[in-house]
């Protein structure tokens, strides 16, 4: 990966992921990745080791602290251990300069003419930078009426007048600001827009949101998901349309025929961790949706347990057969709680009595 001249990438992640690994040694100590600033001297970063697994590996620098800043990225192996299937970077492009403010040239542009001589510039300051650092909760229905804290610094102390947030374009009236918080309360969102945040402060300008959302949902038990009518019963189907947010809150649906996704179906955890919960249907069908059982960044830390129903002369859909948990175009993203690996490919022979 190259950035343009004057610019770097600021990595907080590096992830890349193994489709088949055959044998470890054909891997383990073999792929370095690697920064430069030149393109001719390039630093290792770090190399792959044996705890190497097929799938998504993570390599994570502390955001800020201990992030990469190379013009230049690349991963440096033999034959077999470059056989990546896809590598993610997380981070920022930014302009190469290390101090915490920086001035930018005044040009005005009318038309075909350019002047560029004026004698000020405008000055950017992190420390000026309100920043964004968590939203709580993260979800809220269509109807309003959900009080949403923004977490982060910078906000300053100004009059809760001075502050303005809209959410996909609806206006969250403040109620409550301090340099470390906001807090709204959502209003209802009539149509079904992309999702967008905006925070903004008199005197500090927009806050750094740094792709943080609040999403609007629809509640599997509330009434007017299903527009007054009854929820589902069982053997029916369930369309998501696009734009929409579903999010399954009840323990256990009826076992439904058929279940496209065009917008989001989502599964948000309990509090309690032994918490049960269980979905069943006989095809799920994510065209250019998303199908969520937790995130990266917000795994499921209860229970949940997805059953496909059928049998072998059940009609097949085209491509992807019955009984199916079918994926077009859309994401598919199941996070659970990390665990401990629970088994370890040995090298050698261990014999009894040796540790």
């Amino acid at each position: 990966m190259e950035f343009p001249e004057g610019y770097i990438g600021l990595l907080s992640e590096v992830k890349y992921f193994y489709t088949n690994i055959n044998n470890k040694n054909d891997v383990a100590g073999k792929l370095t990745f690697q920064g430069s600033n030149d393109k001719t001297k390039f630093t290792d970063i770090f190399t792959v080791g044996d705890d190497v697994k097929e799938g998504w590996n993570s390599h994570v620098k502390q955001f800020e602290v201990n992030y990469l800043k190379y013009r230049y990225y690349r991963f440096k192996g033999t034959r077999t251990s470059c056989r990546l299937g896809e590598i993610k970077l997380k981070g920022v492009e930014t302009i190469k300069d290390t101090q915490n403010k920086y001035s930018c040239p005044l040009k005005l542009t009318l038309g075909n003419t350019v002047q560029d001589s004026f004698s000020h510039s405008v000055e950017y300051q992190g420390a000026k930078t309100p920043l964004l650092t968590s939203i709580s909760p993260r979800y809220g229905t269509v109807t309003g009426g959900t009080e949403v804290t923004f977490t982060g610094t910078g906000f300053g102390t100004l009059a809760s007048g001075k502050y303005k947030v809209t959410i996909d374009g609806v206006d969250c009236p403040v109620k409550t600001v301090s340099d470390k918080a906001i807090t709204c309360t959502t209003g209802p969102r009539p149509n079904l827009p992309e999702q967008s945040l905006d925070i903004s402060i008199d005197g500090l300008g927009r806050v750094s949101t740094q792709g943080f959302k609040f999403t609007y949902a629809q509640y599997w038990s509330h009434e007017s998901t299903w527009n007054g009518l009854y929820a589902p019963l069982e053997g029916e189907s369930v369309v998501v349309s696009k734009g929409v947010n579903l999010i399954v809150d009840i323990d256990r649906p009826p076992n439904l025929q058929l279940v496209i996704v065009y917008g989001s179906l989502i599964f948000l955890p309990d509090a309690s961790e032994t918490h049960q919960r269980f979905f069943d249907a006989r095809y799920i069908y994510v065209k250019k949706g998303k199908f969520e059982v937790g995130t990266e960044a917000h795994p499921y830390t209860s229970k949940i347990t997805i059953t496909l129903h059928g049998n072998i002369n059940d009609p097949y859909m085209p491509i992807y057969g019955n009984k199916v948990l079918a994926l077009d175009k859309g994401i598919l993203e199941m996070h659970g709680v990390a665990r401990n690996p629970t088994w370890s490919q040995m090298s050698e022979t261990s014999n009894k009595g040796s540790t």
